[in-house]
Protein backbone atom coordinates (compact mmCIF):
# COMPACT_ATOMS: atom_id res chain seq x y z
CA UNK A 1 0.00 0.00 0.00
CA UNK A 2 1.59 3.51 -1.15
CA UNK A 3 1.32 6.58 1.26
CA UNK A 4 -1.30 7.91 -0.81
CA UNK A 5 -3.24 4.79 -0.47
CA UNK A 6 -2.81 4.72 3.55
CA UNK A 7 -3.70 8.69 3.58
CA UNK A 8 -6.68 7.64 1.32
CA UNK A 9 -8.07 4.95 4.30
CA UNK A 10 -7.88 7.41 7.18
CA UNK A 11 -8.73 10.71 5.41
CA UNK A 12 -12.38 12.45 5.27
CA UNK A 13 -13.63 14.21 2.75
CA UNK A 14 -11.92 17.70 4.08
CA UNK A 15 -7.91 15.72 4.56
CA UNK A 16 -8.49 15.40 8.19
CA UNK A 17 -8.81 11.94 10.08
CA UNK A 18 -12.13 11.20 11.35
CA UNK A 19 -12.43 11.34 14.96
CA UNK A 20 -13.28 7.26 15.15
CA UNK A 21 -10.47 6.67 12.71
CA UNK A 22 -7.70 8.43 15.52
CA UNK A 23 -9.33 6.50 17.97
CA UNK A 24 -8.72 2.92 16.59
CA UNK A 25 -5.34 4.42 15.45
CA UNK A 26 -4.43 5.40 19.27
CA UNK A 27 -5.48 2.14 20.22
CA UNK A 28 -3.45 0.51 17.76
CA UNK A 29 -0.29 2.79 18.82
CA UNK A 30 -1.05 2.26 22.79
CA UNK A 31 -0.99 -1.65 21.71
CA UNK A 32 2.66 -1.41 20.26
CA UNK A 33 3.71 0.67 23.20
CA UNK A 34 2.31 -1.93 25.34
CA UNK A 35 4.01 -4.89 23.13
CA UNK A 36 7.36 -2.33 23.77
CA UNK A 37 7.29 -2.46 26.91
CA UNK A 38 6.42 -6.48 27.74
CA UNK A 39 9.31 -7.19 24.98
CA UNK A 40 12.55 -8.45 25.79
CA UNK A 41 14.98 -7.90 23.21
CA UNK A 42 17.96 -10.31 23.37
CA UNK A 43 19.84 -11.28 20.18
CA UNK A 44 22.51 -14.57 20.31
CA UNK A 45 25.73 -14.08 17.74
CA UNK A 46 27.76 -16.41 16.91
CA UNK A 47 31.50 -15.27 17.79
CA UNK A 48 33.82 -15.51 14.50
CA UNK A 49 36.37 -18.37 14.34
CA UNK A 50 34.71 -20.83 17.03
CA UNK A 51 33.02 -22.58 14.44
CA UNK A 52 29.36 -21.65 16.01
CA UNK A 53 30.44 -22.87 19.44
CA UNK A 54 31.11 -19.56 20.89
CA UNK A 55 28.13 -17.44 20.87
CA UNK A 56 27.45 -13.82 22.36
CA UNK A 57 24.09 -13.08 23.83
CA UNK A 58 23.38 -9.39 23.75
CA UNK A 59 20.64 -6.75 24.61
CA UNK A 60 20.42 -2.96 24.54
CA UNK A 61 22.54 -0.93 26.90
CA UNK A 62 22.28 2.69 28.15
CA UNK A 63 23.91 4.77 26.38
CA UNK A 64 25.18 5.94 29.25
CA UNK A 65 27.60 3.40 29.49
CA UNK A 66 29.24 4.06 26.01
CA UNK A 67 29.26 7.77 26.50
CA UNK A 68 31.87 7.87 28.90
CA UNK A 69 33.99 6.01 27.03
CA UNK A 70 33.17 7.81 23.81
CA UNK A 71 34.28 11.14 25.62
CA UNK A 72 38.06 9.27 25.83
CA UNK A 73 38.05 7.80 22.46
CA UNK A 74 37.11 11.69 21.03
CA UNK A 75 40.23 12.84 23.27
CA UNK A 76 42.47 9.96 21.71
CA UNK A 77 41.46 10.77 18.30
CA UNK A 78 42.58 14.09 18.23
CA UNK A 79 45.91 13.54 19.52
CA UNK A 80 45.52 10.89 16.28
CA UNK A 81 45.21 8.12 17.47
CA UNK A 82 43.31 5.54 15.90
CA UNK A 83 40.18 4.09 17.62
CA UNK A 84 37.88 2.55 15.40
CA UNK A 85 38.85 -0.92 16.69
CA UNK A 86 38.03 0.26 20.44
CA UNK A 87 35.26 1.64 19.63
CA UNK A 88 33.73 -1.78 17.58
CA UNK A 89 35.25 -3.76 21.07
CA UNK A 90 33.23 -0.97 23.57
CA UNK A 91 30.10 -1.85 21.58
CA UNK A 92 30.51 -5.45 21.87
CA UNK A 93 31.17 -4.96 25.45
CA UNK A 94 28.09 -3.11 26.55
CA UNK A 95 25.76 -4.76 24.61
CA UNK A 96 27.18 -8.54 25.97
CA UNK A 97 24.75 -9.78 29.01
CA UNK A 98 27.30 -12.59 28.72
CA UNK A 99 29.24 -15.04 26.91
CA UNK A 100 28.08 -18.57 26.06
CA UNK A 101 28.87 -21.79 24.75
CA UNK A 102 26.79 -24.03 21.90
CA UNK A 103 26.34 -27.72 22.55
CA UNK A 104 26.46 -30.07 19.78
CA UNK A 105 22.57 -30.51 19.84
CA UNK A 106 22.34 -26.89 19.20
CA UNK A 107 21.24 -25.35 22.60
CA UNK A 108 22.58 -22.27 23.41
CA UNK A 109 23.85 -22.58 27.42
CA UNK A 110 25.56 -20.12 30.23
CA UNK A 111 29.38 -21.06 30.70
CA UNK A 112 28.96 -20.50 33.98
CA UNK A 113 25.47 -21.77 36.03
CA UNK A 114 26.03 -19.11 38.80
CA UNK A 115 27.67 -15.86 37.01
CA UNK A 116 27.19 -14.82 34.07
CA UNK A 117 30.70 -14.94 32.11
CA UNK A 118 31.28 -11.38 30.59
CA UNK A 119 34.81 -9.92 28.91
CA UNK A 120 36.60 -10.38 32.49
CA UNK A 121 39.51 -12.93 33.35
CA UNK A 122 36.82 -15.32 34.00
CA UNK A 123 36.60 -16.16 30.51
CA UNK A 124 40.10 -15.54 29.93
CA UNK A 125 41.18 -17.78 32.16
CA UNK A 126 38.37 -21.13 30.89
CA UNK A 127 39.92 -19.86 27.27
CA UNK A 128 43.43 -20.16 28.25
CA UNK A 129 43.55 -16.30 26.98
CA UNK A 130 47.19 -14.52 27.14
CA UNK A 131 45.75 -11.54 28.87
CA UNK A 132 47.00 -10.58 32.70
CA UNK A 133 44.33 -10.05 34.85
CA UNK A 134 42.99 -6.72 36.00
CA UNK A 135 43.95 -3.80 36.42
CA UNK A 136 46.49 -4.06 33.50
CA UNK A 137 44.41 -6.85 31.61
CA UNK A 138 40.89 -5.38 30.54
CA UNK A 139 37.56 -6.06 28.45
CA UNK A 140 38.94 -4.50 25.27
CA UNK A 141 42.27 -7.06 25.70
CA UNK A 142 40.02 -10.26 25.91
CA UNK A 143 38.22 -9.15 23.27
CA UNK A 144 40.78 -8.45 21.02
CA UNK A 145 42.79 -11.33 21.98
CA UNK A 146 39.32 -13.99 21.48
CA UNK A 147 38.75 -12.69 18.18
CA UNK A 148 40.81 -14.06 14.99
CA UNK A 149 41.08 -10.56 13.64
CA UNK A 150 40.68 -7.04 14.46
CA UNK A 151 37.55 -6.80 11.03
CA UNK A 152 35.88 -10.07 12.54
CA UNK A 153 35.77 -7.79 15.86
CA UNK A 154 34.57 -4.68 13.81
CA UNK A 155 32.12 -7.18 11.87
CA UNK A 156 30.30 -8.44 14.79
CA UNK A 157 30.28 -4.77 16.22
CA UNK A 158 28.34 -3.95 13.16
CA UNK A 159 25.52 -6.55 13.39
CA UNK A 160 25.19 -5.77 17.02
CA UNK A 161 24.43 -2.32 16.34
CA UNK A 162 22.20 -3.17 12.89
CA UNK A 163 20.16 -5.36 15.22
CA UNK A 164 19.89 -2.93 17.88
CA UNK A 165 18.57 -0.73 15.77
CA UNK A 166 16.25 -2.83 14.40
CA UNK A 167 15.46 -4.85 17.80
CA UNK A 168 11.55 -3.95 17.28
CA UNK A 169 11.45 -5.20 13.68
CA UNK A 170 10.07 -8.86 14.19
CA UNK A 171 7.25 -6.67 17.10
CA UNK A 172 6.32 -4.54 14.54
CA UNK A 173 5.48 -7.14 11.97
CA UNK A 174 3.69 -9.35 14.71
CA UNK A 175 2.04 -6.05 16.41
CA UNK A 176 0.42 -5.33 12.46
CA UNK A 177 -0.12 -8.43 11.04
CA UNK A 178 2.70 -8.11 7.97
Amino acid sequence: MSNGDNEGALAGTNGEVPADDKSALFDQLKEIRKNLVETEFVQDFDIPGYNGMLVVRCRPYEISKSERKAMVLRERSSRGESVLLDAACDTIIDATEQVMVRKPNGEIVPIDDELPVKWDERLSQLLGLNVPPPPQGTARMVVKTLFPTEQSITALSMEITTWLRDATKGLDQAVLGE
